[in-house]
């Protein structure tokens, strides 16, 4: 049997210990009132930086003395600024170089990403921000796409679309991230795109037309003026991701 400890959003595997960092990365990530463990990088793997990794972890305990050591002052303020709920499921996601610094990503259900940028002189972690994907339907479905939850990707996305994105298989090893928030793309729709860092893209489209239901007498009548999905018999507005593309898969054109 395997044996897991949870720490700095992520956990670790008994077996995966040999060697500085070496751990398999796995996240909790909570939908649908079940708790989901996924894979984030395969194998053995180089966790977040250390002064990251420890601010994370007093953050997730409130713990802005536990913190102190390993940030800046402003840095501190500014991650203790934002609030921590464990329902967002922040999962370890990467570090990579950024302008003398090494920034540290956390991702969230709604691909929404904590980014911790540490130093390389002080080895403090400097900055501490939130970047935000700008649409609630096109984070919610990437993420179900990470965690193969195809069933509940249908409440944010077309059948065609959701077909599309889960017709191919989400592989941790493409360390996917949003390439930041959303932009209008023309024809009535916005552009949520994510990226590999290697050149590959994604982008999702999100119909921005309304979806209207209506009450009279007991009876639901609807009318569509765009992509959308109804739950309650009164005036209902949801923008649905209704296109997927992306540069990688051996899918055709997006249609």
């Amino acid at each position: 049997m395997l044996a897991f400890r949870a720490d700095r959003g992520i956990l670790r595997c008994a077996l995966c210990r040999q060697g500085v960092g070496g751990v398999n990365r796995l996240r909790w990530s909570g939908v649908v009132g079940a708790l989901m463990v996924v894979v984030l990088v395969a194998g053995c793997a180089v966790g977040p930086d250390p002064s990251a990794g420890s601010l994370f972890d007093a953050w997730t305990r409130g713990d802005s003395a536990a913190g102190k050591p390993y940030a800046t002052s402003e840095a501190l303020f500014a991650l203790f600024s934002l609030p921590y709920r464990s329902s967002d499921g922040w999962g370890f996601s990467r570090c990579e170089p950024a302008g003398g610094r090494r920034a540290c990503t956390w991702v969230n259900v709604g691909e929404d990403r904590l980014q911790l940028s540490v130093d390389a002189s002080s080895g403090l972690v400097d900055d501490a921000r939130i970047l935000t994907v700008g649409n609630v339907n096109a984070g919610r479905l990437f993420h179900d796409w990470r965690v193969n939850l195809s069933g509940d990707g249908s409440n944010y996305s077309t059948g065609e679309a959701l077909y599309k994105l889960f017709s191919q298989p989400y592989s941790a090893a493409d360390h996917w991230q949003a390439d930041g928030p959303c932009q209008p793309a023309g024809g009535g729709h916005a552009r949520c795109t994510w990226t590999t860092g290697g050149g590959a893209t994604l982008d999702l489209f999100v119909d921005s037309h309304p979806s209207v239901s209506m009450a009279l007498e007991g009876l639901t009548c609807r009318a569509d003026l765009g992509a959308g999905t109804w739950s309650r018999p009164f005036l209902e507005r949801s923008a649905l991701v209704s296109r997927v593309s992306t540069n990688v898969w051996p899918t055709g054109p997006a249609r």
